[in-house]
């Protein structure tokens, strides 16, 4: 006679839907969902006494490696320092320049940070020796280097500064009598607050081209006299400038105004016309038309007696 399971067995079976598997093949593949499922558990159970981030690893797998210094808390110094000109012909002087600051180990990972405008620089760098650099687009076209003198050691504690160079070339001077200049006025008398167009001539007769650094304009003509001496104003940048050989003119603009004013009047500047804040009109009179070069390398032309009438 069968037991009471063979008879639970054979009415499960009767009552199956057709579609289904064999009620001996649902339990034969239940028991091994639940082996593989203990099989898994324990898989992860052994991972995660171990200490193995899974997915972390995955991922950190797929990340490109960087040749950058990765500065760390607790494991980089503070770096300050500027970049800046250096010699160069008289006029262009020394002066801050922004651009960017680059500092390469020896195995070549680099940390790299920007200046202000002033070309100061703060960073942090972790320890160890660098070859520090620079460049500027006020500086060769951002095209030249710029160096700290010597490699810079970096300690757990604050660097107080680094000065980066930016070396300026000094042109040798040519000789006597081979750079000549001239100032070509179409009129010798100008309106009070109104200007011209000049031209100064410069012939260079060295048989080659002469290239100097500087910024701004290569002249500047300003009218003198009268009790008033103003000076020309510089920008500082430090840009290539060339001189081709022959003659080469330079349209320059002389004005019968002031250089500089003031809304007020006051600092020893003439009062800023109150309609648009522009420069007011120098006072009727005879002044000297006077040039001023970028630098001390080029020739300046010969003055002009210049008439300001109302």
């Amino acid at each position: 006679m069968p037991d009471l399971s063979e008879l639970l067995a054979a009415e499960a079976r009767r009552q199956e839907p057709t579609s289904q598997p064999p009620f001996e093949d649902l339990i034969r593949a239940r028991r091994g969902r639940d082996r593989r499922g203990r099989i898994a558990a324990g898989s992860l159970l052994v991972a995660a006494v171990a200490g193995v981030a899974l997915v972390p690893t995955l991922v950190a797998a797929q990340r490109p490696p960087t040749t950058s210094v990765v500065v760390g808390p607790g494991s980089a110094a503070t770096v300050t320092g500027v970049l800046r000109s250096s010699g160069g012909p008289v006029g262009t002087g020394q002066f801050g320049l922004p651009g960017v600051i680059v500092f390469e180990s020896a195995t070549g990972q680099t940390t790299t940070t920007k200046t202000g405008s002033d070309g100061t620089f703060t960073t942090a760098v972790k320890p160890g020796t660098y070859t520090v650099t620079g460049t500027s687009p006020r500086y060769g076209d951002g095209k030249s280097t710029c160096r700290a003198t010597d490699p810079v050691t970096v300690s757990r504690t604050d660097l107080a500064s680094v000065t980066v160079f930016c070396q300026m070339r000094t042109a040798a001077a040519p000789p006597a009598g081979s750079l000549t200049a001239r100032l070509i006025l179409p009129t010798p008398t100008i309106r009070t607050g109104e200007s011209v167009t000049a031209q100064i001539i410069l012939t260079n007769n060295t048989g080659q081209e002469i290239h100097l650094v500087g910024c701004g304009p290569i002249y500047t003509v300003l009218l003198t006299g009268n009790g008033y001496t103003p000076g020309p104003s510089w920008l500082d940048c430090a840009k290539p400038i060339t001189i081709p050989k022959g003659d080469t003119t330079y349209p320059v603009t002389v004005a019968a105004t002031y250089s500089e004013c003031s809304p007020r009047g006051d600092q020893g500047m003439a009062k800023c016309l109150p309609k648009n804040g522009s420069m007011p009109g120098l006072p009727r009179g005879r002044y000297t038309a006077t040039t001023w070069g970028v630098t001390d390398q080029v020739p300046l032309p010969a003055p002009i007696t210049v008439t300001v009438k109302p």
